[in-house]
Order: structure tokens, then sequence, then C-alpha cells
């Protein structure tokens, strides 16, 4: 260990004997690498740690190595990047700013094509919802404002042709009686 480096390793292992948990700490905090095994000595996560709070990149692996999320945090709250995977295939990547969803978020197909795309602001709907045929045509559009849709969804056919409307969204007041109404 380096004279200038004041963090002490840390290694924990299970009943079975194998590692599952090598991590570095100062001052009784988590400070640095942290990376955790599964039962089977695979690599499950990969964190790095400042003053005990989640500081720079963490990866998440299924029970194969496959990569299942990846995030950027910042002092403990998410920050920056969020991806999610399925079988290695990114599916969703949304940005977070100090743990709240900000700013574009997407959603991809089997095929890894766009499917879905929407803003959000303070962890609200703000902006267009766009979702997508398969072959990237526009399928859909909303706008919303602080998370209530200003307007029916606007429909087009797999060559881009709008369809109209499906009809205004029903306001407060319709949603409240239809609820009690239970209709």
């Amino acid at each position: 260990m380096d004279a200038s480096d004041d963090t002490a390793p840390v290694e924990e292992y299970g009943d079975n004997g194998r590692l599952r948990r090598r991590s570095r700490m100062a001052g009784g905090l988590l400070h640095g690498l942290q990376e955790q095994f599964d039962d089977a000595g695979n690599l499950a996560l990969l964190a790095q740690f400042e003053a005990g709070k989640l500081h720079g990149v963490m990866a998440v692996y299924d029970a194969d190595g496959v990569l299942v999320q990846r995030c950027a945090f910042r002092h403990g709250l998410a920050h920056g990047l969020l991806e999610t995977f399925v079988s290695g295939r990114r599916v969703a990547a949304r940005t977070m700013v100090d743990g709240v969803a900000n700013g574009e978020s997407l959603s991809f197909d089997d095929a890894g094509q766009l499917s879905a795309q929407l803003q959000l602001a303070a962890g609200q709907l703000d902006g267009p919802l766009r979702r997508y045929w398969q072959n990237g045509v526009l399928m859909e559009e909303t706008m919303y404002r602080d998370g209530v849709a200003l307007d029916a969804p606007a429909r087009f056919d797999q060559q881009g042709r709008a369809l109209g409307q499906a009809g205004k969204p029903p306001g407060l007041f319709e949603r409240f009686r239809r609820l009690v109404r239970r209709d």
C-alpha cells in the first residue's frame, strides 16, 4: 500500500470459503472500489465509493457475468446516465440528476431500435412522449406538462401518415366521476 493511501483493504468470505466482497475502507467508511461476488464466485457488482457513499460508476451483473445495469453516482445519488440491459442488450437509458429522473429517457425494442422517447423534469413527464414502430417511424405522440397529458395522443400508421387522435383525455372531474361510478 502506498504511504499516501490511507485506505485499508477489506475482504469478506462466504460460508463456502469464496470471496464475497472486496473493498477499501477509510475512517470506517467504504472508500474506493468495491467488488461483490455471487456464490459461484462471479462478479455481481462493481462500484466506487467516497466517504461511505456511492460516487462514480456502479455496474451490476447477472450470474453469467452479463451487464444488467450501469449508473453513475455522485455523493450517494444517481447522477448521470442510468442504463438497463437484458441479456446484454440495452433496453432503457435515462438521465438522472441528484437521484431524480431528469431529461431524456429512452426505451429500445428487442432489435435495439428506439421504441419510446420522453422528457422528464424532476421525475415527471414534461414534453413529448413518443412511441415508434419497429421501422423507426413515429407511431404515437402525446404532449405532457408537469406529468399531465395536454391532449389525446396523435397516432400515425407505419408509413408515418396521421391517423388522428383517439379523443381528448378526460378531465379531472370526469376521471373522478368514472372512478366513483367504477366506469
